[in-house]
């Protein structure tokens, strides 16, 4: 399908290019269908099979469409020639930048087998997704008003159709590239490619004011625009999904930790310091796919005699479904570790989840989301650092009325001020000054 230079009810064309299955991140949907109410969006997106999705999950939904294109690894001689192209569309166009956020020194401390393994994963997943995102537009030419990019994964193929077209190109960085896996070389190899990209972008987005600073510092680009990950109000009233937490709990405070177990969550942390924290009236659920993190994890959580008695392990649901799902607990707690600074500046997605479920939020000491805790009054936050300072912040927790008072003002912060109504407007000013500028 071709993208006419104007789409029928006079709005803007924008192509939006995502790395994964669509589903999997509720800002993709979000951005997608608040673009969509002035605009004709197109989003095209390479999916894995093992990628799973709600069946309700249609090509066509909320006014944009949807083309997955399969994502498979390349043959060798496919993956040299898109390695050298990843050069020739960065060009010799880069500004420099200062250095990243500092780093726990312990960060760096990994076996060198983990260090080769991730740089090569990291590379080989850059180099399929634009090989498939570049074959298809060579038979499915566009010339879209605007190329829109999620994450930096899509960028190079989003910087070679500006070139094609000369289409005004957005970057929204979902996460800080650079820190996601923090040792020197994949730091410097990944800051080199995103600041090559990055200057080429004509509006930069991310999720918090804390990165945007960051990134427009390091990446030596122009100001990025802060577009937090503050989900829209449900249409109706949030009822709970089930009633497994209730069963589990048996009338004790029921925490949970929704979202997905990666290293360096804090989710470690978290089991540790749960040791301290009043079992006969607290539990702790975890919520998230299957991985090996999510083994340790059992595995940590049975060895600290916590499983089955105040921690529980929850089988994951669907993005859509993730609202509903936490409703039944009574907290949702944010552990993410301020010493990586991928965590250190982000705005987690459940941070609105829990807002707009009626939870009170309990979290380490990370800014944005320690700053909307404490602005709002809606929950604790904890220093993970300071051991006791977990169950301290969960024994202010079990006081009934404070709990109560702090997710009544939890609810109303969500829909009055931490949702994405009060945002879209700004994403589309955003994008219709970039538009006029060309």
């Amino acid at each position: 399908m071709t993208l006419s230079a104007t789409s029928p009810a006079g709005g803007l064309n924008i192509l939006m290019l995502v790395p994964h299955e669509p589903s999997l991140d509720p800002r993709i949907h979000y951005t997608a269908a608040g673009l969509a109410k002035r605009h004709t969006v197109k989003v095209v997106s390479t999916t894995r099979s093992r990628d799973k999705r709600p069946a309700a999950a249609a090509n066509t939904q909320h006014g944009y469409e949807v083309v997955r294109l399969p994502y498979m690894m390349l043959p060798w001689p496919d993956m040299a020639w898109q390695a050298f192209s990843m050069q020739r569309a960065a060009g010799s166009s880069a500004h420099g930048g200062r250095e990243p956020a500092s780093v726990a020194a312990e960060a760096f401390r990994l076996p060198l087998y983990r260090r080769l393994r991730t740089n090569v994963a990291y590379l080989l997943q850059t180099l399929a997704v634009n090989h498939t995102l570049q074959r298809y537009f060579a038979t499915n030419p566009v010339r879209p008003d605007i190329i829109f990019c999620h994450d930096l994964y899509v960028l190079q193929t989003g910087v070679q159709l500006k070139q094609q077209t000369g289409s005004p190109l957005v970057y929204d960085s979902h996460e800080y590239y650079a820190m996601q896996f923090v040792h020197p070389t994949f730091v410097a190899s990944t800051l080199w490619y995103e600041r090559k990209l990055a200057s080429h972008t004509d509006l930069r987005l991310t999720v918090s004011p804390q990165l945007a600073s960051e990134l427009a510092a390091v990446l030596g680009t122009e100001a990025f625009e802060a577009i937090p990950n503050a989900e829209p109000r449900p249409s109706a009233r949030v009822r709970p999904l089930g009633t497994e937490m209730a069963s589990l709990a048996k009338g004790r405070v029921k925490f949970l930790y929704q979202g997905n177990f990666v290293e360096g969550r804090g989710l470690d942390d978290l089991l540790r310091e749960w040791l301290a924290v009043d079992g006969d009236r607290a539990t702790l659920f975890l919520r998230g796919p299957e991985n090996a993190v999510t083994a340790a994890l059992r595995s940590q959580a049975e060895q600290l005699k916590l499983l089955g008695r105040s921690v529980y392990f929850l089988p994951p649901v669907f993005e859509a479904d993730l609202i509903a799902a936490a409703a039944e607990a009574d907290i949702g707690i944010i552990p993410y570790k301020g010493d990586l600074p991928s965590y250190r500046f982000a705005c987690p997605n459940k941070l609105s989840q829990y807002m707009h479920a009626g939870l009170a939020v309990l979290t380490n000491d990370i800014p944005f989301v320690a700053d909307m805790v404490r602005s709002h009054e809606m929950g604790w936050v904890y220093n993970v650092s300071r051991p006791g300072s977990l169950a301290e912040a969960v024994a202010s927790a079990l006081d009934a009325p404070a709990l109560e008072l702090c997710r009544a003002r939890a609810h109303a912060a969500a829909d009055t001020d931490y949702c994405w109504e009060v945002y879209e407007d700004k994403l589309l000013g955003l994008v219709d000054k970039v538009a006029a500028a060309r």
